[in-house]
């Protein structure tokens, strides 16, 4: 196996500032903000790095393109817009890109090496490239889990069959995702679990010192989707705070989405505060984690789920569902916060429970070891990962 190493341990690894010497192009939807650092980290390791995007932003995301400080090149695509249905029973757009030129662009660019988002027709099309350009090097990066991918339906597991086949590594977040493209037919020696990136943020040095007038206060960052869990998390709060009186718990909500009317329309107990922050930039982001003491992330799916690095980089404790790959890969029950599946009300009342029950002390003994869980992992250090992949 290509990956021995426990990403949520190690601080550094072997070559960890290698150079790689190739022109590289990555392939991806569009340029995430907090993928951007990584891909910085990238260009300064290799000889070039050309980003070919799918299309400027998603029309269902909140940010706007920043592509600062790289070579962004938008392809000519057809989006194919669905709606995809998941098996614990939410549902949300999704945009399948065809981005046509794909062969065009990698002529022009001639990359040694090719590091291409998903197991879709971006992927496909570079896998194409790389049978006839026989000297470079196809990286499939692959953005999933067992539960991310339940319910895709045969077409897919087929195309993602094929695709194992013509890459040369696979990229994989979690220990979820290996054993999925395993499943798949990937042997191990090319299959690498890659440490998804913290962003640079004013925590980097130290956590934000709180006081106990924070102890019930928590926070969620992420989209008001149905897919984040948020609208059932915050009913069994309700119901948990209805049969607490004495306790008055605020959460904040950071995000914006089609969940929100529902979420205002809720109807809530007098000792439970709502705050709907809307969308923010990331200096109000920070300054809901420095304010809150628990970080809650509901998801019912998220291949990994960045907020939940952040607010542990910032020194708060998890209390979310293992739907989340992050959650999954990071937060032990009782070490770094308090797991539940959303879709399991009885466990997600529980936890909530257990959550609110622990001591202040305890609270913040929590949040130091989930940050010291997470702060090694830097955009460098990913991208040392990718030159790893690379390589192989």
């Amino acid at each position: 196996m290509i990956d021995t190493t426990d990403h949520n341990t190690i601080v550094k690894v072997h070559g960890e500032s290698e150079p790689l010497a190739a022109r590289v192009a990555i392939l991806v939807p569009f340029v995430a903000p907090h993928k951007k650092p990584i891909y910085q980290a990238l260009a300064n390791r290799c000889e070039s790095l050309a980003v070919l995007v799918s299309t400027p932003m998603e029309e269902n995301r909140y940010w706007q393109p920043d592509w600062d400080g790289l070579d962004v090149i938008v392809q000519r695509t057809w989006t194919i817009r669905q709606i995809f249905r998941h098996r614990v029973g939410f549902r949300e757009p999704l945009f399948v890109h065809v981005p046509v030129d794909t062969w065009k662009r990698l002529r022009q660019v001639r990359p040694d090496v090719i590091i291409s988002h998903e197991f879709g027709f971006r992927t496909l099309f570079a896998a194409l490239y790389r049978q006839v350009s026989r000297k470079s090097r196809l990286v499939i990066w692959g953005g999933l889990s067992e539960h991310t991918e339940k319910g895709k339906g045969l077409t897919r597991l087929l195309l993602r069959k094929l695709l194992i086949r013509l890459a040369d590594v696979v990229v994989v977040n979690g220990k979820s995702g290996m054993r999925y493209v395993r499943n798949l037919g990937m042997p191990d020696d090319r299959v690498l679990r890659f440490p998804y990136a913290t962003i640079p943020s004013p925590f980097d040095d130290a956590p934000p010192k709180r006081d106990e007038s924070t102890r019930d206060h928590l926070v969620f960052v992420g989209s008001l989707i149905e897919r984040k869990g948020i609208v059932p998390f915050v009913e069994c709060l309700a119901e948990w705070c209805q049969s607490h009186p004495d306790r008055e718990i605020r959460l904040t909500l950071v995000g914006e989405g089609p969940e929100r009317p529902k979420l205002e329309s809720l109807a809530k107990p007098d000792n439970l505060r709502l705050e709907i922050c809307g969308h923010c930039g990331y200096e109000r982001i920070h300054q809901a984690y420095r304010e809150a003491s628990i970080f809650a992330f509901p998801s019912l799916m998220d291949d990994w789920g960045m907020a939940v690095n952040e607010a542990m980089q910032a020194g708060l404790p998890i209390l979310g569902s293992p739907y989340s790959q992050a959650i999954d890969e990071m937060v032990v029950e009782g070490e770094h916060g308090w797991r539940f599946h959303t879709d399991q009300r009885d466990e997600m009342y529980s936890a909530i429970d257990r959550a609110l029950g622990t001591p202040w002390h305890e609270q913040q003994a929590m949040g130091e070891r989930a940050r010291r869980r997470i702060e090694h992992r830097t955009p460098d250090y990913a991208a040392s990962f990718l030159v790893r992949a690379a390589k192989r």
